[in-house]
């Protein structure tokens, strides 16, 4: 019976506005898939209220094939629609936030774009923030482009903006690419940023860091990191998740002005720091870390960095910890060498045997920072006495360093590798090498 009911849009409208308040789950998908044939057919033109409704309450799904089907559907009534209003656009490309940045998806911002640009109402703070925000779930494509071109003005003629807003749009472009367009809109969001008008929270500025993880190392992105560098000063307690976005938003930058400006006021925040660092942020500290030069904004986030990665519960991966020796020797010695030295030992985190060249070298930082530090470390490694031994390596190998001093091993057959060939194995057990070079 219900194949044989036709409804019109406001109806069709107001079935899809009240799955708003659900979580994607079976029911809803089957209450899309039941409406989707509904769309297609619905009777008279949906008006910018109609648009708005309907996709704002997609907010709520997950990448499906019955929300796919949903969006091929709305795309047609969003060209036909004449006159979206500010509203309507930022409810429309709100409710795109979790789609996964489909091919309907995209296909639902191409028929957008245009409507942005030709939109005459001035979109206030929150609409810029849902639309930017949107964004996330999409890779860069002509689509986005498009879009992020069209929503330039709008955040030209916008006054008034509050931190969350900001926030929002900023996270909103960390798959969009250092492209022409991504540019245009962080040139134009830097006075906004410097002009807010409220001090902004420890998630608005994190979020707004984390947006700028692709954004590369262009003028306009330093002109963002400077006008949010202040805003740093504004943050209370910071948690590892806020501390992690806002490293990770600084390492596609690389080592500059403004990003060691930031480094030099995040730094003294981590004093009042919330709950314990987890391995995941420890390593995106580090990676983000080892883009800086040997300088004093480096060395003093690293001290700071110490006292957590001492305290947290959560164990070190072995890439992380190579990520972590990788930095120290870049810098080479000092107090903040030997402090994060003595933290990787504290904290458990050389609990396990690590690699050997990661071995090498943290023989090497501790021989070169003596104190109660490199005691520290020496006791650690001291229970992995087979990685210590002065071992001859197999026919046709030898030792090599890399730039940074890390030691590697060749074989004019077999390549190169990080790990010391020809391992002590007990007695009985003999080394072969398989025809790619892998010994077993």
């Amino acid at each position: 019976h219900g194949e044989r009911v036709k409804l019109n849009a406001r109806k069709v409208a107001n079935a899809l506005y009240g799955l708003r308040s659900f979580h994607d789950c079976k029911e809803v998908r089957a209450t899309l898939a039941v409406l989707t044939p509904k769309i297609t057919t619905c009777s008279g033109r949906m008006n910018a209220q109609d648009i708005g409704m309907s996709f704002y309450a997609l907010h709520v799904c997950m990448d499906s094939p019955e929300l796919r089907a949903v969006l091929a559907a709305l795309t047609p009534k969003v060209t036909d629609c004449s006159g979206l209003d500010a509203q309507a656009l930022g409810n429309a490309l709100y409710g795109l936030h979790r789609c996964g940045g489909s091919p309907e998806a995209c296909a639902v911002l191409a028929a957008l774009a245009p409507k942005i640009a030709t939109c005459s109402e001035r979109m206030n703070a929150q609409q810029i923030g849902m639309s930017f925000y949107a964004l996330h779930s999409f890779q860069d494509c002509k689509e986005v482009r498009a879009t992020l071109a069209a929503l330039v003005p709008k955040v030209t003629d916008c006054s008034g903006f509050g931190a969350q807003a900001m926030g929002n749009a900023l996270y909103g472009l960390h798959r969009c690419g250092d492209s022409a367009e991504a540019r245009a809109v962080l040139a134009a969001f830097a006075p906004k940023i410097t002009a807010l008008d409220a001090p902004p929270t420890n998630q608005a500025v994190s979020n707004a860091f984390f947006g700028l993880s692709n954004m590369g190392a262009s003028d306009e992105m330093r002109a963002v990191l400077a006008a949010l560098t202040p805003k740093i000063a504004f943050c209370r307690a910071l948690t590892s998740q806020h501390i992690g976005n806002m490293l990770l938003g600084l390492m596609t930058v690389g080592d500059c002005e403004e990003a060691r400006g930031a480094l030099a006021a995040l730094a003294p925040k981590l004093v009042d720091f919330v709950g314990e660092l987890t391995a995941q942020n420890m390593g995106m500290a580090f990676h983000s870390l080892r883009r800086f030069g040997d300088s004093t904004e480096c060395r003093a986030m690293l001290a700071a960095l110490a006292p957590l990665v001492a305290a947290t519960s959560q164990s070190m991966d072995a890439q992380t910890v190579e990520r972590a020796v990788k930095l120290l020797a870049r810098l080479g010695g000092g107090s903040e060498v030997a402090a994060m030295l003595g933290a990787l030992a504290r904290g458990g985190h050389l609990r396990k045997p690590p690699e050997s060249h990661c071995f090498d070298a943290l023989k090497r930082l501790a021989a070169a920072v003596p104190g109660p530090e490199s005691e520290t470390v020496q006791a650690a490694l001291s229970a992995f006495p087979e990685l210590g031994a002065d071992t001859a390596l197999p026919a046709g190998w030898t030792r090599h360093q890399s730039q940074d001093g890390t030691p590697f091993y060749h074989h004019p057959e077999h390549g190169s590798q990080w790990h010391k060939p020809g391992p002590k194995l007990p007695e009985g057990w003999a080394v072969h090498t398989a025809p790619d070079g892998r010994t077993c």
